[in-house]
């Protein structure tokens, strides 16, 4: 919604050119790509993994509601309540006769009396691929012309990371880094020049302060094709962040 609002436009684009699409289709076809077979393989895998998640999800809820049921709850949700005094008790006894397997349950036992979490307990919000930038409208178009179905899920575009965790509270953030140990590897991306040499809209210069020119590890999506970033260097991410 705010890459639309910078430079969207709303048109009926769908009957721009079509004979350009058309064409697009037939040389997919002259290469050996069946377009309707990748299509409607999309289709039946993207069912297929949704079906999946939500057939887990329900499993895990049911097995939760039975442990609910059984008195069987996480750590995170137990009390013992007016039973302290008397598992705190029992356990003292069986120590004092020797018993050398109480170690683990006072542990238990320790962790439900002070509500304690575990590591695998703990859930945070995340973002994917948490620097994108979408493409550029132009070369937008053309992937999405060329194979929708794949190039629209690029259609998103995060805010810098010190405002995804000050304003959105996101704790988990994703990032590609690629080595380019001799800089400018990626500061002139293929499919940027591309555009500039055919006169269309290229955008800004990818590299407006020489960053990319310089040795060292860079974030992106995939090179040369999908390369815009709010982090260009692996020191990026983190800059406006307070520990």
């Amino acid at each position: 919604m705010m890459a639309f609002e910078e430079h969207g436009e709303v048109r009926p684009s769908l009957f721009e050119n079509v004979e350009g699409a058309r064409q697009v289709l037939r040389e997919l076809a002259a290469a050996g790509i069946d377009m309707d077979k990748v299509t409607s393989d999309l289709r039946v895998d993207g069912v297929k993994l949704f079906a999946d998640s939500i057939d887990k999800l329900l499993e895990e809820i049911a097995n939760k509601k039975q442990k609910l049921q059984q008195g069987s709850v996480g750590a995170h949700e137990a009390q013992l309540g007016a039973l302290d005094g008397a598992v705190s008790t029992r356990l003292e006894q069986l120590e004092q006769a020797g018993r050398s397997d109480t170690r683990g349950a006072r542990r238990w036992r320790n962790r439900i009396a002070d509500h304690c979490v575990a590591m695998n307990e703990i859930q945070m919000l995340g973002t994917h691929n948490s620097y994108h930038v979408q493409p550029r409208p132009a070369l937008l178009d053309y992937y999405l012309m060329t194979a929708a179905s794949v190039f629209g899920a690029w259609e998103y575009t995060h805010i810098p990371l010190d405002q995804q965790f000050s304003t959105e509270g996101i704790r988990q953030i994703e990032l590609d880094v690629f080595a380019d140990p001799e800089g400018g590897r990626f500061a002139r991306p293929k499919a940027w020049a591309t555009l500039k040499a055919l006169g269309k809209d290229a955008g800004p210069d990818p590299d407006p302060t020489g960053a990319l020119k310089k040795p060292g590890f860079k974030v992106l999506h995939v090179p040369d094709v999908d390369y815009l970033t709010t982090a260009p260097t692996s020191a990026d991410p983190f800059k406006g962040c307070s520990p």
